[in-house]
Formats: C-alpha cells, structure tokens, sequence
C-alpha cells in the first residue's frame, strides 16, 4: 500500500470513529443535525470532544464523518423480504440445513430399517439361536449322556448278585431314550436318562452294603485269629499269676479277694480279650503285692496335720463320735496307700491316710500324749501281717473310716 492510499484509509477510519461517535451522543446528533446552519458548530463540538481524548483530528476530516452519519454510509441496512433475501439467507445458513436434511434423511432410513433389525435381532437370531442349540443337545449332548449313564449302570451292577431284572431295564430304557432322540423329544430322553442314573444309585448302594458286609466279616475273623492266639498266651500268663497269689494268702479274707480276682482273669484270659485282660491283671496283682507286704498302721504326727477329730450331728452332744487318724507304713518307713471305705459318703477311695472310730477315752488318751510333750510316744495301733489283708487292731474300734474331715 502507498503512502497516498494508507493516509486515505487513515481518514476514513476516522470518519467511521466520527460517526460511532455521533451514534453514541445521540442527544447531540438530535440537536444538532436539525439544520444545515448548525453543522459549523456540530463540527466545532466534535474537535472538543476529540482533543479531550488528546487527538487532533482535522476539520476535513470531521465534516467528511458528518456528512457520512447525514447519508447513513457505514449504517447496515436489512435486505427487505423478497427472492434475494430468502437466497442470501439460505446461503448463510447453508451449514445448519445441510445438519438437519442429513438428520431427516438418516431418521427415514432408521424408520424403514429399525423394524427390520429389531425383528432380526428379537426373534430371528433367538429363533436361530434356540434351533441349534436344541440340534446340538439332541445330536451330540443327550447321545452322549444316555450312553455314558448305560454304562456307568452296567459297570455298577457287574459283580452284583441277582439284579438281572435292573440290568434288562438298563437297555431297555437305553432304547427308549434313543427313541426319543430320533422323535427329537428331549424331555423323554431326559426322563430316560433319570431313569437310568436312578438304577445305577441302586446298584452302588448294594454295591457298598455288600462290600462293608465283606470287611466286617473279614474283621471278625481276623479278631477271631488274633483272640485264639491271644487266649493260649494269656491262659498261661494268667495261671502263673493266680498260682502266685494263692501262694502268698494266708488269711481267709486274703484268699477270698484272690479267688474272686482269679476267676475274672481266667476269664478274659480265655476269650483272648488282651484289653480285659491287662485291667483284670493289673487288679490280681495288686492285690497279690498288698497281701505279702507287712504294715504298721501308726497315728499320723506332723505338724500342720491332724492326729484326731470328731463329729456330731445337729449340734446333739449325745450323736458325739470320735476318730484318730492313720496311715499305713512299709517295713522301709514309706507310706502305702489303702482301699478305705467312708460311712459318710458309702464311697471306697484310695487314701495314705484315714480316720478310724475309737471310743472317748481312746480319742482323750491320744490327745494326752500329745498335749504332754508335743509328741505321741505310742503311735503304734495296728498291724498287718505278710499273708494277709486285715489290720490287727491294738486300740478298740468298730471298724467305721472316714476319708475326709
């Protein structure tokens, strides 16, 4: 652009802001637009309000932008209705028309074409769908299911004694539901199948029954070996240990317990029952050790323990019963226990020590001793020989015991 043609654009920017300006200062174009006398002083107006913005625009420059406003020149002016207007809209407006045809044109196909897919993909393919797949169920998984159940079946009932009757109805339900493949009727070689599977059951039940039969059997008889040779082993062993114990009562009372003890081993000693056996063995020879061994029976003297007591019953002077307490002592000093009966609770327990009922003088006579010296001096009041189970008494008693005070 040359310099003439750049300055002449320059003026006309100006003129167009002249002319904004006006448009802006509407009161003054109203006032002062009235007459051709007063454009001067338009004119004179508009370089004040311009040099108050610090521009100073020439007055050419500000004539030129009053006539433009006065020939509305930069005033856009509406094409009014008619061909050229509807043509030029259009056009403009060819883009949201263009949108909306194709919009009308894809809502047409959908309205032809949506039917048609929404029947294919309901109906048409479910159709297809369930077609095969009942194909596939009555030509390869029903066969197959039908011949594996006939097999299972008859390998079920194979060593099975007199079940023919099932195994005829195996192959005959076998057919049946091959039958009911070739009509394509899947529920009645369903039914088949059941049927068939329901035998089989049958089978392996009578199958385990008889097989739990055989083992209990084979159980017993090797319990019946192993007890025949238990028994002539434990017959044995069991006469030497009743031999033992006859030999070591002395005492009325010492045989009896040994006779009866005997009996029972011999017993179970016979049957082969090593179990009940080792429980009656364990008793013989208990019993055996306590008749050889010898005891003293002593009243007990240690500190924190007791040497006598006594009971009354509802406070009643007259129920009064007195006891001193004992133990039992090996030849080596030890103490063994004993088989104690108490009358007050008719229970028999295994104790060290226990309390024997003595009359009054016996209880007060203890408690003397004792008192005298700190000590009992003569604590002896029984014994028990070798060969025998009863305890000799020195002191008088009933024979009553308690276990507990």
């Amino acid at each position: 652009m040359s310099a003439s043609e750049a300055k002449q654009f320059d003026e006309v920017l100006v003129a167009m802001d002249v002319v904004d300006t006006l448009r802006h200062e509407q009161n003054l174009v109203e006032s002062e637009l009235s007459g051709d006398a007063r454009r001067n002083a338009l004119v004179e107006k508009l370089r004040g309000i311009y040099r108050a913005q610090g521009l100073d625009v020439p007055d050419d420059v500000l004539q030129k932008g009053v006539a433009a406003l006065e020939e509305r020149r930069f005033v856009h002016e509406p094409l009014k209705p008619g061909l050229n207007r509807t043509l030029a809209t259009i056009y403009v407006r060819r883009g949201k028309y263009a949108l909306r045809g194709a919009v009308a044109a894809v809502a047409i196909v959908a309205a032809v074409a949506v039917p048609k897919t929404i029947y294919h993909y309901t109906v048409t393919v479910p159709a297809e769908k369930a077609a095969s797949e009942l194909n596939v169920l009555l030509t390869e998984k029903l066969p197959r299911e039908l011949e594996d159940a006939a097999k299972a079946a008859l390998l079920a009932g194979k060593d099975l004694p007199n079940v023919d009757a099932q195994r005829s109805s195996v192959e005959r339900l076998k057919l049946d539901g091959q039958a009911a493949l070739s009509a394509k009727d899947a529920d009645k070689a369903r039914k088949a199948i059941a049927a068939i599977n329901g035998i089989r059951k049958d089978f392996e039940t009578t199958a385990l029954a008889r097989q739990k039969e055989i083992e209990t059997k084979e159980l017993a008889r090797q319990r019946e070996i192993e007890a025949k040779a238990n028994a002539e082993r434990l017959t044995a062993e069991s006469a030497s240990l009743i031999a033992d114990a006859r030999a070591a009562a002395k005492s009325p009372s010492a045989a009896s317990a040994v006779e009866t003890l005997s009996v029972d081993l011999e017993r179970v000693a016979k049957a082969g029952d090593l179990g009940a056996y080792n429980t009656a063995k364990a008793k013989l020879v208990n019993l055996t050790d306590e008749i050889k061994l010898p005891l003293t029976v002593k009243i007990v003297d240690r500190p924190g323990e007791k040497s006598g007591v006594w009971r009354m019953r509802n406070n009643d002077q007259r129920t009064k019963t007195f006891y001193i307490v004992v133990e039992a002592i090996r030849p080596d000093g030890k103490a063994v226990p004993r088989q104690i009966h108490n009358v007050e609770t008719g229970k028999t327990e295994s104790v060290t020590t226990w309390a024997i009922q003595v009359p009054e003088e016996t209880y007060n006579k203890v408690g003397k001793d004792k008192t005298s010296d700190g000590i009992i001096n003569d604590r002896d009041v029984g014994t028990k020989p070798a060969g025998t189970l009863d305890i000799g008494w020195s002191v008088k008693t009933d024979g009553k015991t308690i276990t507990k005070w």
